[in-house]
């Protein structure tokens, strides 16, 4: 069981590095989860416990880091608690072997592929949000909490392999 998070901002790159991930044929992805918005934090426990279970790799695209972010970004008034995260999501995660990965990208950057998604008719999911507030919040978090950091501004292939080594590394631990 290896259970792999990602989150971070609208366009950051998170599916693009999800996709690369399971082509990779070393990486015995088994189901990738993706996220939407959900109505409490604690909709992720029961998921997170069943795919803790799971042989091979589970990834998640999105998960309770963008809850915290955009509860804040879009003021939306919800009772998210990131110490109720830390303890019933993330350790038991980090116990397991999990990963949880923030996918960042420079704000010109991200507000080019939103532009883009929006020219091509796809960006109609996307937040509206400023990708500066956006970006720094999901920053923060991760470092707050112990998430590995990725830029997708570099090579996906090179955030593939930083992804598989440190899961390698703490599944030795």
């Amino acid at each position: 069981m290896t259970v792999v998070i990602f989150d971070g901002p609208e366009a950051a790159g998170k599916t693009t590095l999800i996709d690369q991930l399971q082509r990779a044929s070393d990486v015995p992805v088994a189901r990738v989860r993706r996220w939407g918005p959900v109505d409490s934090w604690e909709a992720y426990i029961d998921p997170l416990n069943e795919d803790l279970a799971t042989e091979g790799w589970v990834v998640w695209d999105r998960g309770w880091a963008a809850e915290v972010a955009y509860n804040d970004l879009l003021k939306r008034g919800r009772d998210v608690k990131e110490w109720n995260l830390h303890w019933q999501l993330e350790i038991p995660l980090m116990r397991a072997g999990g990963l949880m990965v923030m996918v960042l990208a420079p704000v010109a950057e991200l507000a080019a592929r939103r532009h883009l998604r929006l020219q091509r008719g796809d960006g109609h999911d996307d937040l509206p949000v400023d990708p500066h507030p956006e970006r720094r919040r999901f920053l923060h978090y991760a470092q707050d909490h112990g998430w590995l950091i990725v830029h997708s501004d570099r090579p996906v292939s090179q955030a593939v392999e930083t992804v598989k080594r440190v899961v390698k590394t703490r599944r030795s631990w």
